[in-house]
């Protein structure tokens, strides 16, 4: 969290932006969105398939941790070499997007491979405060999930994105 914020910082000190839009994937889009809660900085996020539940996203890399032969004893976790202490664990099982409040006025897009009764909830619970979200699919967008070693495919499309950002959050 503090290097997002140290990077909104130093994008608006270097730019002179009064605003930024985030742009976060899984567990960086969920980090975005918790990190809009605390500033009032942002014009909009750009969610690309968003842990919605941190537990859900903790309980997901323990069993790949217990699989892998990398499970600890001490509250910490180690998955795929994403080390996460004890504390980073417990704040990130504490998140829930559909509790998230965000600042009145924040823009919402949400991309997602498939539909959620959470996300919907979450989509609803940001408009009630004030913000304008909203949900689209992942058409295009595959390629941001694949693994590293298939970068020979073709990119990902990311038009859609440029287009909301066009059409929704003013320069």
């Amino acid at each position: 969290m503090d290097s997002i914020h140290a990077a909104i910082d130093w994008v608006c000190k270097t730019t002179g932006a009064r605003q930024v839009v985030l742009c976060g994937l899984r567990l960086g889009a969920t980090l975005a969105a918790v990190a809009a809660t605390q500033r009032d900085d942002l014009a909009g996020l750009i969610l690309l398939s968003p842990n919605l539940r941190g537990r859900s996203f903790i309980r997901q890399l323990e069993i790949e941790a217990k699989l892998a032969g990398t499970a600890r004893d001490d509250g910490s976790l180690e998955a795929h070499g994403l080390v996460l202490s004890a504390e980073a664990v417990r704040e990130i099982a504490s998140v829930d997007l559909a509790n998230t409040r965000l600042p009145t006025g924040c823009r919402v897009m949400a991309f997602n491979a498939a539909e959620s009764p959470v996300l919907d909830r979450c989509i609803l619970a940001w408009r009630q405060g004030g913000g304008a979200a909203t949900t689209d699919d992942f058409a295009g967008l595959t390629q941001f999930l694949r693994p590293s070693f298939m970068s020979h495919e073709p990119p990902a499309q990311v038009s859609r994105i440029t287009q909301w950002l066009q059409e929704t959050v003013p320069p």
